[in-house]
């Protein structure tokens, strides 16, 4: 199975002397790379938040994320007010709105 590779940026661990001591720092390292490579642990917290949202409450999902506020929550799933909006219309009229919106005006 080839390799791919994409074009990204990664963290890099570098061990510097300061002093009379090694200390560890990380630098972003730009370039192509295996895409396994560029993939971390907040990727999948980012994506269990976004793909849960509406399916479980969001206190919960907030809870697991560490989120203390609805409005960053909702920022860091890149949810906006609009999408909040049509959700209400969507839970409160039942189906897809918009193409009840379309079918009303059409007829």
């Amino acid at each position: 199975m080839p390799k791919t590779e994409v074009q990204g940026t990664k963290a890099e661990v570098i061990k510097m002397k300061r002093g009379d001591r090694m200390v560890s720092a990380t630098r972003k390292k730009h370039g192509r790379f295996a895409k396994w490579e560029l993939v971390s642990s907040h990727i999948g917290r980012r994506s269990f938040a976004t793909n849960h949202f509406g399916k479980i409450p969001t206190p919960i999902i907030m809870a697991a994320t560490g989120h203390k506020s609805e409005s960053a929550f909702l920022k860091y799933i890149g949810k906006g007010r609009a999408e909040m909006v049509s959700m209400l219309a969507e839970y409160w009229y039942g189906g897809d709105v918009e193409q009840k919106s379309k079918q009303t005006n059409t007829a």
